[in-house]
């Protein structure tokens, strides 16, 4: 989809997010432009800001998003090299781009980016620094690169520190209990695991009653299924071929062609039913019911013998989504068809909640995904892209292995009670909605296998972006086919990390949406993603068994 398909206001709405969302990209971006070219950034000098403590990370770095060297001494850090600024401003030799500058842990940062405006957290991750900036709704994550340190035993001290140092086990939350299908509703439908009510036809309860149409000039009409009108007075129907709701139903008495006609009006029924009850001409006159929860549908003062749910769950439920599996269009759409009513689960209060439970887990995870990433941008002809794409699994398995960050993840997702772990590379397209995919290797420790998928599904939500990643994912389940569901989060500008929580849909076997797993990825393209929902399913390509 491009903005130009979208409808009026809201493709100018997506335009200006777009445009807005590119410049605050471009300020992270390397952006071509000759020195001198701009006007100089609103930013301090070195001079002007003054010293601190000498830390661990004094000395030269280069920025990964942008190429530029920064210089980093004793609480502050200031331009090596110039760079364009959001296009509009150049960041200057000797400018300070970093402030306030101090340890808040063993490995750790914090303090002022000001280009971007926001607090910065830095950890160490061996021999580079890890960098996320939040600003405002986005946040920004970028690496600095060694290029000299003034004591570099000092920075392997703060390694040792931070390897010291043993971070809490995430607390997984435990398998709901069996759940029981609950009885059924009264409708019929529109209860718990139940399909939302629609339409049913209306029931006979009986023949009407003939209440006829009294009075000299009162007339009957197969209208409304069997009516009374009257005309006024010296007023006869005009023509028993002639509807009685037309505006010449009744003429004057005695002017069979000139007229003046008038309308009629509406008397009664010509058949009764009781309260609750309507009548219809079926079968001679009968009268019609809708069940408990339903009301009549008519047209035109016609019924049609069809009764609308008023409510199409009962009360206290919801339609949830069900896997898109069985008609992916009607599923895209939204469909009452493919839905089901269920207890309340707000998915995105439910990832607020349960992101928490992965924040051990999670630098594990982005810390692998980090090392994978950067070993595709080295351009190698071995890496974990080739061996996936080419379907060398074992090779592949062999060479994660060797990894430290993937035994460090595999050793986390173990101690916090996940049952499987998953590797893939992949990409996606968006503005607004997407389309997503992956092919990955799965190591299943309930099963003992390496099990190779591909992955595919869709997103909405509000983003922009071409992006390629690599997702490292943990699980409390066993590794299977079948669907998810997800919200995630993340900001990439030529390298950043997301961040997704995953569900089961609700089943009418085994109840409530319960938590899946998560998965951390790191991109190597351009987007931002401010909160997506994801649909995605998952395939089995074979199993390979491996001593674990």
């Amino acid at each position: 989809m491009t903005v130009s398909a979208l409808p009026g206001r809201v493709a100018q709405a997506a335009a200006w997010l777009a445009a807005f969302l590119l410049l605050a990209l471009a300020g992270c971006a390397p952006v071509p432009h000759k020195p001198g070219s701009l006007p100089p950034a609103d930013l301090p000098r070195k001079e002007d800001v003054a010293p601190a403590r000498a830390s661990a990370i004094d000395g030269v770095w280069t920025i990964s998003t942008i190429g530029k060297r920064i210089r980093i001494e004793r609480g502050r850090a200031w331009a090596l090299d110039p760079w364009a600024h959001f296009g509009v401003a150049e960041v200057r030799p000797g400018m300070v781009v970093l402030r306030d500058l101090a340890p808040t842990g063993p490995g750790r940062f914090g303090g002022q980016d000001l280009p971007l405006a926001g607090p910065f957290e830095a950890t160490l991750n061996g021999e580079r620094v890890d960098v996320g900036v939040k600003t405002g709704l986005l946040g920004v994550a970028y690496q600095l690169l060694p290029v000299s340190l003034d004591n570099p035993a000092a920075y392997r001290q703060e390694l040792a520190r931070q390897a010291e140092v043993t971070p809490p086990v995430a607390i997984l939350p435990p398998d709901p209990p069996s759940w029981r299908k609950p009885k059924r509703s009264a409708r019929g439908c529109g209860g718990e695991a139940e399909a939302p009510c629609a339409t049913v036809d209306a029931r006979r309860v009986g023949k009407a009653e003939k209440l006829g149409c009294p009075g000299k000039q009162s007339y009957f009409s197969t209208l409304r299924g069997g009516s009374c009108w009257t005309c006024p007075r010296d007023y006869v129907r005009a023509s028993p071929t002639r509807r009685m709701d037309h505006p010449k139903a009744c003429r004057k008495r005695n002017s069979l062609l000139k007229g003046p006609w008038v309308r009629a009006t509406y008397q009664q029924r010509a058949w009764g039913c009781p309260p609750g009850q309507f009548h219809m001409a079926k079968g001679g006159g009968s009268c019609m019911s809708c069940p408990a929860g339903f009301e009549r549908i008519h047209a035109a003062g016609a019924d049609t013998g069809k009764c609308r749910a008023k409510e199409p769950c009962d009360a206290g439920m919801r339609m949830a989504k069900q896997p898109p599996e069985g008609n992916l269009f009607a599923s895209l759409l939204g469909f009452r068809s493919t839905k089901l009513c269920a207890p309340p689960f707000d998915i995105r209060a439910a990832a607020r909640r349960d992101v928490g439970r992965y924040e051990f887990m999670g630098k594990a995870m982005q810390q692998l995904a980090t090392a994978l990433i950067n070993d595709v941008r080295a351009g190698r002809t071995r890496n974990v892209k080739v061996l996936f794409k080419t379907g060398r699994w074992r090779e592949a398995y062999a060479y994660l292995r060797g990894l430290d960050a993937f035994q460090a993840f595999q050793t986390a997702a173990r101690a916090a009670g996940n049952r499987s772990i998953s590797i893939g590379f992949g990409g996606d397209v968006q503005i607004g909605v997407g389309g997503n995919g992956e092919i990955g290797l799965a190591i299943d420790f309930t099963q003992g296998r390496i099990k190779p998928y591909e992955a595919g599904g869709i997103s909405k939500g509000l983003a922009l972006g071409i992006d390629a990643a690599v997702t490292v994912g943990a699980w409390k389940g066993g590794f299977e086919s079948g669907y998810a569901q997800g919200f995630t989060t993340s900001l990439s500008v030529l390298g950043g990390a997301g961040l997704g929580v995953w569900y089961s849909y609700y089943d009418p076997d085994d109840g409530p949406e319960r938590l899946l797993g998560a998965t951390a990825s790191v991109g190597v393209g351009v987007g931002a993603e401010i909160g997506e929902y994801n649909e995605v399913g998952t395939w089995l390509l074979k199993d390979l068994i491996e001593s674990l």
